[in-house]
């Protein structure tokens, strides 16, 4: 007898609060529908901003005219957080995964210790009931492993794949690709799968660059056995989905 599946949805790449807002409430209608029983944040869910080092180290000052991190943790909180919690089920595992753009407030607090206890994450983003996943890290599901991502060349999710020799889901490069890598003895599979982003397409640091980012985001089924699928439903630049057969406008 074949044990039911639980489901999943992970999000990655969200830079609140440069987020695609109406993918994001899209997401929430998934959410509330699917009931799923994982919920992963796959990291940058906050964009930091005011903590950049980039905007510090080339004198951009002009970049953070108006930006305080106090503000966006109380906007994350509340546009993002409250009404996730309203809509996943008690019984959901929920994971926040911290990317490169969270570290930004440790290397923050390294150059000013001042902010120690005061500036974290986690005394800041209501977590109550999340499993904190430390940048560099992973979660792990059955066969199925999560990361941030760790690599931008070209050919990212082969590299992935054959650095970690799991089967691997990562985000950070705000794209799709996917590599799978069978060793000839028992045809064993490693996937690696770099997912989609949940933010603005053509944010202002950008300055209209051209780029390959795909909006969308990430279900996926395990097994108790710890055998997985996996599905990528993109959006497009409205934040529209597609899922299960329903339309998500």
């Amino acid at each position: 007898m074949i044990k039911k599946a639980k489901t999943g949805i992970a999000v990655f790449d969200l830079h609140y609060p440069l987020h695609l807002r109406n993918l994001w409430n899209n997401i929430l209608k998934v959410c509330k529908d699917i009931k799923p029983d994982y919920f992963v944040f796959g990291g940058d869910q906050l964009n930091m901003s005011s903590v950049s080092h980039w905007a510090e180290s080339r004198g951009q000052k002009m970049t953070l005219e108006g930006k305080r991190l106090i503000k966006d943790y109380c906007g994350f909180n509340e546009e993002i957080m409250q009404p996730l919690m309203e809509v996943l089920p008690e019984y959901c595992i929920k994971i926040f995964m911290k990317g490169n753009h969270e570290e930004w407030v440790s290397q923050a607090i390294d150059k000013n210790p001042q902010g120690q206890f005061y500036w974290e994450i986690e005394n800041n983003v209501e977590l109550t009931g999340w499993k904190v996943i430390p940048y560099g890290q992973y979660w792990k599901v059955g066969k199925l492993h999560f990361i941030h991502g760790a690599f931008t060349n070209e050919f990212h999710a082969k590299k992935t794949v054959t650095v970690y020799e799991k089967d691997i889901c990562y985000g950070h490069c705000h794209t799709i690709q996917i590599y799978a890598k069978t060793t000839p003895l028992e045809h064993d599979t490693r996937l690696g799968i770099s997912c989609p982003c949940a933010c603005k397409m053509n944010p202002e640091y950008m300055k209209n660059r051209p780029n390959a980012w795909v909006n969308g985001i990430l279900l996926f089924e395990t097994l108790p056995n710890g055998a997985f699928c996996h599905d990528i439903r993109m959006s497009n630049d409205k934040g529209q989905l597609v899922v299960r057969g329903k339309r998500y406008e």
